[in-house]
């Protein structure tokens, strides 16, 4: 076929897409899958995710940081990924060295 529309595989109204889309120019299609052949999650709007979205969840995280000092932020952060790194290496049974 060398003409024709071409055509989105998932519905951005019903599921989590990538634009812009990769298009296939064989098929006709606008690839927006999220993921690559080897790895590729479909993840479909569901009105729980739906009432995720309109609660702009990452404003409300940007005011409730900003209420606290720069300084503090700092700290808390250094601290958290500290004791993550530390969580992970007991997982994978390793000892870091003083470096």
């Amino acid at each position: 076929m060398k003409r024709g529309n071409y055509i989105d595989l998932f519905d951005p109204n019903e599921y989590y897409t990538v634009t812009p889309a990769r298009r296939v120019q064989r098929q006709r299609v606008n690839d927006n899958l999220l993921g690559e052949p080897r790895f590729c999650p479909t993840i479909r709007r569901t009105d729980t995710l739906r009432s995720l979205e309109a609660a702009d969840l990452p404003m409300r995280c940007r005011r409730a940081v900003s209420s606290y000092s720069p300084e503090l932020l700092r700290r808390a952060m250094s601290y958290l990924y500290t004791k993550e790194t530390k969580s992970s290496f007991e997982i994978e049974h390793i000892k870091p060295s003083s470096t």
